[in-house]
């Protein structure tokens, strides 16, 4: 890490920049534990059954209608995030 990183005009010190590093390491190594957990306790449940999707066991669970709603709001927040990524590529481009 270099001394000269700025920040508003502002240099920051060494601890802040290792610090911030260091949280990403510890976050990267959570999601790590939930993804081999989630595989371990899941995937063979699912496929023992045949599911096609995630939304498959909630279908069984909550019937058509819930699904559906859970569905919406999915595919809502997928249409907004691809939305906000071709707009932030139209500002760089």
């Amino acid at each position: 890490m270099s001394e000269n990183t700025e920040n508003v005009g502002q240099p920051l010190s060494g601890n802040i920049i290792i610090q911030y590093f260091v949280s990403l390491l510890y976050i990267h190594g959570i999601l790590q534990y939930y993804y081999v957990l989630g595989s371990l306790l899941y995937a063979k449940p699912m496929r023992a059954k045949k599911y096609l999707t995630v939304l498959d066991p909630l279908q069984e669970k909550f019937g058509d209608f819930m699904t559906g709603l859970l569905l919406l709001g999915e595919l809502f927040a997928e249409l907004m995030w691809g939305a906000s990524i071709l707009i932030a590529l139209g500002k760089h481009w």
